[in-house]
């Protein structure tokens, strides 16, 4: 009987392992604290394609399929370009980084016919 407690317990604990019961780590960036003086920009990617990000004309990196990539940055306004890798999709606007506060950019596919993503912008106080 002790037997199969112990193999019904280890079958719940490795499906609760493959089910979500562990952090996935997608939502990570928001424990970020921006250096003293800085902001950070987040830019979150939420489709199935691989983005590459631009911060005022200089590459900042690939952000792969549902990954994110966080920067700090002295406070002030900067245009913001993240293309799709291998894709046609685009964006680009001027984002404000503030200090002490984590400015994401969350990338979504938006409208299918569209050549843009559709992006949401949320601002997260770390003071």
């Amino acid at each position: 009987m002790k037997s199969i407690i112990k193999v019904l317990f280890g079958v719940l604990f490795v499906a609760g392992v493959f089910t979500g019961c562990e952090e996935d780590g997608t939502e990570d960036y928001e424990d970020h604290v921006p250096a003293d003086g800085m902001g950070t920009l987040v830019i979150y990617n939420r489709t199935a394609v691989e983005m590459s990000g631009y911060l005022e004309g200089s590459y900042i990196n690939n952000i792969e399929s549902w990954e994110w990539e966080l920067m700090d940055y002295t406070p002030g306004t900067y245009t913001a370009v993240i293309l799709q890798v291998d894709g046609s999709k685009s964006y680009t606007a001027d984002v404000e980084i503030l200090e002490g506060v984590l400015t994401v950019l969350t990338m979504s596919y938006g409208d299918s016919s569209s050549s843009y993503f559709s992006v949401s912008t949320e601002y997260i106080d770390k003071k």
